[in-house]
C-alpha cells in the first residue's frame, strides 16, 4: 500500500509571485504603497508531510509559514495508480477570508491535517 501511495499526487495551488495578480502582491505588505514583498518558495511556505495508516488511509499535513495561507478549495487529491481511488478527503472547514481577488473563501493558516481513504484494485 505504501508503494501505491507513492503514486498518489497531492496538488496544492498556493499564492506564489508567478501566479498572483500584481495588484494583490502590492497589497500584501512592504514599507509603503507599491512596495513588493519577497515570497518564500512554495515548499517552504507550505511544508508538506504524510503518513500511511495500517488501514491504507492517508494522513496529510501542511505546516504553513506565518503570514501565509492555503486555499481550501485548491487542495486536490488524485490517485495515479491504475485501479486505485481516493475517497472524499476530510477537509476541515477553514477560516473564511474576504479575498480581494476571489471574494469570501475558506483558507488554512499555521497548519492543516487532512485524512483520506484510498481504495485499491483487487
Amino acid at each position: 500500500m505504501a508503494a501505491s501511495f507513492a503514486r498518489l499526487i497531492v496538488l496544492t495551488a498556493a499564492l506564489t509571485p508567478a501566479l498572483a495578480p500584481a495588484g494583490l502582491l502590492d497589497a500584501l505588505g512592504g514599507d509603503g504603497p507599491g512596495a513588493r514583498r519577497e515570497f518564500l518558495p512554495p515548499d517552504q511556505a507550505f511544508a508538506f508531510d504524510h503518513d500511511v495508516g495500517p488501514d491504507g488511509g492517508l494522513a496529510l499535513h501542511w505546516r504553513i509559514a506565518p503570514d501565509y495561507y492555503l486555499y481550501r478549495d485548491k487542495i486536490t487529491l488524485e490517485a495515479l495508480t491504475p485501479g486505485s481511488t481516493v475517497a472524499a478527503a476530510e477537509l476541515p472547514p477553514g477560516e473564511i477570508k474576504d479575498d480581494p481577488e476571489f471574494g469570501p473563501v475558506a483558507v488554512y493558516r499555521d497548519d492543516v491535517a487532512v485524512a483520506a481513504a484510498v481504495g485499491y484494485a483487487a
